[in-house]
């Protein structure tokens, strides 16, 4: 079990989006629980810096936060270990060519490393995944496609959206709460299981998570609504706030 204290805004959404194939049913399992959500991102994200010897090494032309470090020099990378490794082999007079995903479009940065303690410090703050909380919105019992959130992941640093390369969700058991107040945002407290797989993430959008629901559904099936059904006046939600167990408010 891991304790993890991350505040996601959870936004509750019914779009129902394709992913491979159509999430579209005239009823759905109504979410409401909580999850433990894990991406790994294709590639490395550079989310800072910090200064070696005293200078900020940003290379040329500059890396960006947000940057998904995907080769150096001609080596593809997927993780921090595998960074770590291609720049100590490939690192010739103290510098090496990085290649950037940045918006879709690849740039070539080249970067001057300094050398402490025998190793090379490129002077980036970066990770390769990213973990939180969050809520299950609905599952198509036909496809088994499931949205969750209603709202797309950040990287908090650079504000970018997280990309996928592979995601899961898990269970996840509510520790306790900490109230909002103004300026400050709430968040929920977790256990993660994470040997408890709910399912794989295909996607982070807008509008949410998506990706196939793996584990049994036991809940009955509610009917969604049309557009022109739908009518402004007194609504519930469903969530966790103890526990696992899901009530309305």
């Amino acid at each position: 079990m891991k304790k993890i204290n991350y505040g996601l805004i959870l936004l509750f959404s019914l779009l129902i989006l394709p992913i491979n194939v159509l999430a579209y049913s005239d009823k759905v399992v109504l979410g409401g629980e909580t999850i433990g959500i894990q991406i790994e991102t294709p590639g490395v994200m550079v989310i800072g810096f910090y200064p070696v010897n005293g200078d900020y090494i940003k290379g040329t032309p500059e890396i960006k936060p947000g940057d998904l470090i995907i080769k150096v020099n001609d080596i593809a990378i997927s993780s921090i270990n595998e960074l770590t490794n291609a720049i100590e082999k490939e690192v010739i007079n103290n510098e090496i060519e990085l290649t950037v995903n940045r918006d879709n479009k690849e740039y070539k940065i080249k970067m001057t490393l300094e050398k402490v303690d025998g190793v090379y410090k490129t002077g980036l703050y970066v990770k390769d995944s990213i973990s939180g909380i969050g809520t299950l919105t609905y599952i198509d019992p036909e496809t088994k496609v499931y949205g969750a959130l209603g709202h797309e992941i950040l990287e908090s640093t650079s504000s970018k959206i997280v990309e996928v390369k592979t995601g899961k969700i898990f269970e996840s058991t509510i520790t306790s709460i900490n109230k909002s107040s103004t300026g400050v945002a709430g968040a929920k407290n977790a256990n993660f299981n994470i040997n408890h797989l709910y399912g794989d993430i295909k996607v982070n959008t807008n509008h949410g998570i998506y990706g196939k629901y793996t584990d049994d559904i036991k809940e009955e099936t509610i009917e969604v609504a049309n557009n022109d059904e739908i009518k402004i006046g007194e609504a519930t939600i469903y969530t966790v706030l103890q526990g696992q167990k899901k009530r309305r408010i």
